[in-house]
């Protein structure tokens, strides 16, 4: 899943926050607008990886997504419900 930190009426970080808790299986990249270490490890603590910020080129905002849903497809191989 692709987030964006800066939602208009909820906090992307609340909303970080909810999606971990009810789908820790759903992988999330966050987008972000500020280039902070803190906005960084804030959202890593949470299970995100913040690499992406808003306004990045196309081809590195699509090569960030090929990874997510690469890992994923690695993710559910390793599984032994996919057994």
């Amino acid at each position: 899943m692709l987030l964006d930190l800066n939602l208009p009426l909820i906090g992307g970080l609340d909303v970080l926050k909810q999606l971990v808790k009810d789908h820790p299986e759903i992988p999330v990249r966050v987008v972000r607008s500020q280039d902070t270490t803190s906005v960084v490890i804030e959202c890593e603590k949470h299970g995100a990886i913040a690499d992406l910020l808003k306004h990045s080129p196309r081809d590195e905002l699509l090569e960030t997504m090929r990874e997510a849903i690469n890992g994923l497809d690695e993710e559910e191989e390793r599984s032994p419900e996919s057994v």
